[in-house]
């Protein structure tokens, strides 16, 4: 977990390896609820990657809402104390023929060690 940024090719790979304590999938219609409790459990360890478009078994489903980072970085202001500020990186994966591509994005949140003010714990705030 040296940098933030990955290859194309980095990104296959864990995903093809799956959740870990430091990978966690989410489909685009993630709930904000859902998505601050993983944040936090990452700003709270060792950081980790986020990875909106894919779903619990690996599948690049893709993301098409338009406002994602708005809605990850509403979410990390509103519903986390201290409030969060993740890296995030939009991806588009083209499939081996180049006929169709996914756009996922990935949110990189570094732990706790980095942060002056933790622990973190996120609050049930939904607008």
């Amino acid at each position: 977990m040296q940098t933030p940024f990955l290859l194309k090719k980095d990104v296959l790979d864990i995903i093809k390896n799956g959740e870990s304590s430091k990978v966690e999938f989410k489909e685009e219609k993630v709930h904000p609820e859902s998505l601050a409790g993983e944040i936090v459990s990452f700003a709270n360890f060792e950081g980790g990657y986020v990875f909106v478009g894919v779903d619990d078994n690996g599948n690049i489903t893709g993301c098409q809402r338009k406002d994602i980072e708005v809605f990850v970085i509403n979410i990390c202001r509103q519903n986390i104390r201290p409030p969060i500020t993740p890296i995030i990186e939009k991806m588009v994966l083209h499939d081996v023929d180049f006929e169709s591509a996914k756009t996922l994005f990935l949110f990189f949140l570094k732990g706790f060690q980095f942060f002056i003010e933790s622990p973190f714990f996120f609050s049930c705030i939904y607008w």
